[in-house]
């Protein structure tokens, strides 16, 4: 009867080994998606700042400098943020040069767009695996 009770012990012991190894590289993995996604979230606030801070004036919108900081602003501990800017303008559907005259019945939109991005490193890059990945964020709005 004793013995019976012992070799219980020793298969919890052995179920809980392989068991346990399999939780925490789950854990592991699933902290990994949760600080990509909280890096994505930063990226994409980081984006709404300086595209925020763009439509504020179309002198703003040209400002590359100006918005880039806001960006960074936004998101100071993502030291290794790219931050790129681009404008577009449109009459209607059709995209027009900016700053042309009557090309449209009336003043064309202008938008602009910030691009942010970053490199993420895994902290355990699974078998196949890249162990960086290209996270970003994105941002349009209309230049008043």
């Amino acid at each position: 009867m004793r013995k019976l009770r012992s070799s219980r012990r020793g298969s919890a012991i052995t179920e809980f080994a392989l068991c346990s190894t399999v939780l925490i590289l789950m854990f592991i993995g699933g902290t990994d998606l949760a600080r990509v996604f909280s890096i994505a979230t930063s990226l994409t606030q980081a984006a709404k700042a300086g595209a925020q801070y763009a439509a504020y004036s179309s002198g703003n919108a040209a400002n590359a400098s100006g918005i880039e900081a806001a960006a960074r602003a936004a998101a100071p501990a993502l030291t290794t943020m790219t931050v790129t800017t681009s404008r577009a303008c449109y009459c209607g559907t059709t995209t027009v040069t900016c700053g042309a005259s009557g090309v449209c019945n009336s003043e064309p939109a202008m938008y602009t767009e910030v691009r942010t991005g970053a490199t993420y490193n895994a902290f355990l890059p699974f078998w196949g695996s890249s162990p960086t990945i290209p996270v970003g964020g994105l941002a349009r709005l209309r230049v008043k």
